[in-house]
């Protein structure tokens, strides 16, 4: 899971123009092609691809030597990326895709811990249910005398709660993600900022107070 930044794009644009530079020949071809969430689009094969007004969605770099049967090929997207580097010179070949790995090595990743599946579906489940304790304990109980009515509503409310809280997770933490903007221009940048507040200030206190009300 990684975050490219807009200096990540422009290190892979600058790979592939000194290949390009490198390579000789009429029969070739290098493409930059760079789409926007707004449902617009960039093709070029100068690196002046990136709107730094407009939150990317997609992006396919690739370059084509015909003659000396050479591809290399980038392509990044949400939910996930792949490269690949062909030619017939197995030194070139192995230079080039380790040039090539090193940068997407280089790439930040996302937060371990709100970024991993497992840990989203570990934070989804165990923060909602000292809320829905407490709601069962102050809310329900007093307006029920129905002890198994109010234990189902209560585990029903934190599953639902879980549920919510997770799908919020993984819209927010995708396989890639692109921060080539401003904050101000980047809405899930702004709720990534949010929620850190938010649960570092108010609900872990809460939640921590709550376990040790209740076990």
């Amino acid at each position: 899971m990684k975050i490219f930044g807009k200096k990540h794009l422009e290190f892979l644009m600058e790979y592939f123009l000194k290949i390009d530079e490198q390579i000789d020949g009429e029969r070739k071809t290098l493409e930059f092609k760079v789409y926007f969430k707004d449902g617009s689009s960039v093709d070029s094969d100068k690196p002046d691809v990136i709107d730094d007004n407009k939150l990317v969605e997609k992006i396919d770099f690739n370059f084509a030597s015909y003659l000396d049967r050479i591809y290399v090929d980038v392509k990044v997207r949400e939910t996930g990326g792949y490269f690949s580097v062909k030619g017939e010179s197995k030194d070139w070949v192995d230079a080039k895709f380790t040039q090539l790995k090193e940068i997407i090595n280089s790439v930040p990743n996302q937060n371990k811990w709100l970024g991993n599946f497992t840990s989203q579906l570990l934070i989804g489940y165990v923060t909602p249910f000292p809320l829905a304790l407490v709601i069962g304990k102050y809310v329900l109980v007093p307006a029920t005398s129905n002890s198994i009515a109010t234990l189902f509503i209560t585990l029903g409310l934190s599953i639902a709660m879980a549920s919510i809280l997770i799908r919020i997770l993984g819209k927010m933490y995708t396989e890639i993600e692109f921060d080539t903007t401003d904050t101000h221009l980047n809405p899930n940048k702004k709720r990534k900022r949010a929620i850190k507040y938010i649960v570092g200030t108010f609900l872990f206190p809460i939640v921590l107070g709550f376990y040790f009300e209740f076990f």
